[in-house]
């Protein structure tokens, strides 16, 4: 098509003209569109030119950059090669199925990447044509750019989702971490509370069965809690698609949930619990040495007294330090109401947490605006605080209020 367009213009440049002064210069057109233009143009033609034109080979076929291009040109095959791992009749093993959801992480790095290398070409093209080409033709080029990179990112979510919700795949954490890491590279994380339900509640698959079979979960147990970090993640791509109702959502299915509380206990509370445990044993200790080399007191009396003196100065400073863990926090927005227990306070900590920060991405920047706020979502947003014990925008904690 290009030699046939140099052919236009050497032969008859009046015909090439009457179309640029349309405002499309043919050579800065791609696709079907210098297609249609180019084929308007011949039908100007006589028709000996006409048949030298059709003869003529084209030497540039378009490729789109991400169709046809580096991304485009196995990128269904990948997709078809991760499949392969739940058409089985067995129970794949994790690293089989890692190595397909890393198969479509890759591919949705390389797609968000191309997607942005693409936009900065297109704003530099966009700057440096625009007395040149029409921006009814730069619309439909870009909108058909975007059209084809959503088709690609629409497969390689259903590809993802596919392998992690087949009846045959044990979601352990791996799993889970990299299926959210690549619907945050894509932007797609309207399913995140049904795969984190789904992480709780999903039979366990026993290998090495014919037919197979399923073991249940118990959604309350430790090792139904989701990540902390997997949590966040999710939590952050929820905000950036501004939708309010998945950010509570993700917030009620990661790090409101029983199992997590109590993943949360152990992991942080029970070494506390059994330093608190071996304090009546240490201070029993202590006392009895102290017993030995005390010469002023009777030995039955220095050590108790001593005894008392232990497990006080123990009971205390971890009483200090029990209320002070509970009740540092550092919050911007949304504080615990009064009267919350201290307990309740440390355990949903992280549930605070995540509230907060959906709270200051719907809120106002400005610290002097704050409270100000309208409208049915930070209406309902509030509403939700209040039954968590909560409370959002604090009069006597706001700026001017003290």
């Amino acid at each position: 098509m290009v030699k046939a367009t140099n052919c236009l213009r050497r032969s008859y440049p009046g015909v090439v003209q009457r179309f640029q002064a349309r405002g499309a210069n043919i050579l800065f057109l791609k696709g079907s569109l210098r297609r249609s233009y180019a084929a308007q143009a011949v039908a100007h033609l006589p028709s000996e030119l006409q048949q030298k034109i059709v003869e003529t080979p084209d030497l540039r076929t378009h490729r789109s950059p991400i169709t046809n291009g580096r991304i485009g040109s196995d990128i269904y095959t990948q997709l078809n090669e991760a499949a392969e791992v739940i058409q089985t009749t067995t129970v794949p093993t994790e690293n089989a199925l890692l190595d397909a959801l890393r198969s479509c992480q890759q591919l949705a790095q390389a797609v968000s990447s191309e997607s942005a290398l693409k936009k900065q070409r297109s704003d530099k093209q966009s700057e440096g044509s625009a007395s040149r080409s029409s921006p009814i033709v730069d619309l439909s080029i870009r909108q058909s750019s975007h059209s084809q990179r959503e088709l690609l990112r629409d497969k390689i979510t259903d590809m993802a989702y596919r392998i992690v919700t087949d009846p045959k795949t044990f979601m352990s954490p791996s799993i889970l971490e990299t299926y959210v890491s690549t619907l945050c590279t894509l932007h797609r994380p309207q399913s995140f509370p049904y795969i984190f339900d789904l992480y709780a509640v999903k039979p366990i698959p026993n290998p090495g069965t014919s037919p197979t079979t399923y073991s249940e979960a118990d959604p309350n147990s430790v090792k139904a809690a989701v990540p902390l970090q997997v949590a966040s993640a999710a939590l952050d791509a929820a905000i950036e698609s501004r939708d309010l109702a998945l950010c509570l959502s993700v917030i009620s299915t990661t790090v409101s949930t029983q199992a997590y509380i109590r993943n949360r206990c152990l992991r942080r509370a029970g070494p506390a619990v059994t330093a608190v445990g071996t304090t009546p044993l240490i201070s029993y200790q202590l006392a009895v040495a102290w017993a030995d080399y005390s010469d002023r007191l009777e030995p039955g009396f220095a050590f108790w007294m001593s005894f008392a003196c232990f497990m006080t100065f123990f009971a205390s400073t971890s009483v200090t330090g029990y209320v002070g863990v509970t009740t540092a926090y550092n919050s911007n927005r949304v504080v615990w109401r009064s009267g919350t227990p201290l307990h309740r306070r440390w355990t949903r900590k992280q549930e605070r947490e995540f509230a907060d920060r959906v709270a200051d991405a719907w809120g106002f920047r400005s610290h002097l605006k704050r409270g100000e706020e309208e409208g049915e979502e930070w209406a309902f947003l509030k509403e939700w605080t209040k039954e968590r014990s909560m409370h959002l925008d604090k009069p006597e904690l706001m700026e001017g209020m003290e």
